[in-house]
C-alpha cells in the first residue's frame, strides 16, 4: 500500500505570507495573510488553522517545501527558522525552492518562449535576477545565470550577452525602464503556499534534510 504524502508549503519571503497544505500533489487548502512584520506572531496560527481546515494534526506533515528567497530579509529568516525547525521537530524532509525559480515555474508552459528571466525588486535600484532555460524536461528548468544580485545596468548586460530573446518575469509595482525592449509577464502578486506545497510531490528527488538547507539572501546585508 503506497504512503500518503501530506506536505506543508511556507512562502513568507515579502509582505504576504502564504502556507498551504497538498494530499500527494492536490490542494487541500492554503491561507494568504498580509502580514508585513506580523509575519512572526501569526505564521503558527496561520498553520494550526491550516491544519484544522483539513481535518488534519501536525504530526501527519510529510514533508515541509520552503521558499528560501530572495526576498525580505525579516520574512524570509523567520519563514526557513519555523519550517526548518518544524522539519526538524517532526523527523521529515525539506523541498527548497528558491524565488526566481518559483516564478519561472509559473511561466514554463509559454508558447515560444525558450528563456525565462524573472526578475525581483531588492531596493535602492537594485534587484534579484535569473535566466532559465526552457528544457525538454517535464518539470525541469536548466539554470544559464544563477539568481544574483544586480543593479539593472547589469542584468542588462547580462541578457543583452544571449544568444536570444528571454521572456522577462517583472513584479506589477515597480517599473524598470532599461530592460523595456525586452518581451515581458507580470508575475503573481500574491505567492500561494498550495502551489508552492505541490511542488515537493512534483519534485521528490529535491528532498534534503533540514541540516542542509539554507536561505538565498544574494544581497549584501547593509543593504535594504
Amino acid at each position: 500500500m503506497e504512503t500518503v504524502k501530506i506536505s506543508l508549503g511556507i512562502d513568507c519571503c515579502f509582505n504576504w505570507t502564504s502556507v498551504g497544505l497538498s494530499r500527494d500533489g492536490t490542494v487541500l487548502s492554503e491561507i494568504q495573510l498580509n502580514e508585513g512584520r506580523k509575519q512572526s506572531r501569526n505564521l503558527p496560527i496561520a498553520v494550526d488553522s491550516l491544519l484544522g481546515f483539513s481535518g488534519l494534526t501536525l504530526d501527519e506533515i510529510g514533508q515541509v517545501v520552503l521558499n528560501t528567497g530572495p526576498g525580505s530579509f525579516t520574512g524570509l529568516r523567520l519563514g526557513l527558522s519555523y519550517g526548518l525547525s518544524l522539519a526538524a521537530a517532526l523527523g521529515c524532509p525539506v523541498v527548497p525552492f528558491n524565488s526566481l525559480e518559483l516564478r519561472a515555474l509559473d511561466f514554463k508552459g509559454f508558447a515560444g518562449v525558450n528563456l525565462l528571466a524573472p526578475v525581483i525588486w531588492a531596493k535602492h535600484g537594485f534587484l534579484y535576477g535569473a535566466v532559465y532555460l526552457i528544457t525538454d524536461d517535464v518539470k525541469n528548468l536548466s539554470p544559464l545565470h544563477m539568481p544574483s544580485f544586480f543593479t539593472e545596468t547589469e542584468f542588462l548586460q547580462t541578457l543583452s550577452s544571449l544568444d536570444e530573446r528571454p521572456l522577462l518575469i517583472l513584479p506589477k509595482d515597480r517599473s524598470y525602464p532599461l530592460l523595456g525592449d525586452f518581451p515581458f509577464a507580470y508575475s503573481a502578486d500574491i505567492p500561494s503556499g498550495g502551489r508552492l506545497s505541490t511542488l515537493g510531490y512534483l519534485f521528490p528527488e529535491r528532498e534534503t534534510s533540514f541540516s542542509d538547507v539554507s536561505g538565498t539572501y544574494l544581497r549584501p546585508p547593509d543593504i535594504g
